[in-house]
């Protein structure tokens, strides 16, 4: 939206915006129906996935070519990881909720949530390291670059 509007262009947006909320009005009643609230999120992101799809499209048109094969290949990497991800949570949450001895106390519940989500996050990592995605290669640099500053001493006293 911001390039159209570096370009003078204030209609585009307005006009695809404006289709997406109906779309997403549309989707929100027909999904609710079946899925619930689940429904409402689901109708978001459709609506959201084609709203940036066709600002790309247009902005294209306007522009010529974006360089979005790699944006593409990163986006394609990053559903992949997140599949292995939630495969990887579904699993760790169904094996210890099969063997894990009163699930109703406090540290049966904080198992519950921690262990599946530290499972998610290793395989994510993993994952995304193995396919080489250059978010994470730019994520550690950065950290790693920030760990190695040195801390500025205040002057306030």
């Amino acid at each position: 939206v911001p390039a159209f509007y570096a370009a003078k262009d204030t209609k585009t947006p307005v006009i695809i915006g404006l289709a997406m909320m109906v779309l997403n009005l549309t989707l929100n009643l027909i999904l609710m129906h079946f899925m619930e609230e689940r429904g409402l999120a689901l109708a978001t992101a459709i609506s959201t996935y084609i709203n940036i799809t066709l600002l790309l499209i247009f902005l294209r048109k306007k522009c010529g070519p974006l360089g979005l094969t790699n944006v593409t290949l990163s986006f394609v990497k990053t559903i992949f990881s997140s599949l292995l991800m939630s495969l990887a949570i579904i699993a760790a949450l169904k094996l210890l909720s099969d063997h894990l001895p009163q699930q109703g106390t406090f540290l049966a519940k904080f198992l519950l949530v921690v262990i599946p989500v530290m499972t998610g996050l290793f395989v994510y990592a993993v994952s995304a390291l193995i396919l080489k995605q250059d978010e994470w290669k730019e994520l550690f640099k950065a950290y790693f670059r920030g760990a190695r500053k040195p801390r500025e001493k205040s002057n306030n006293k």
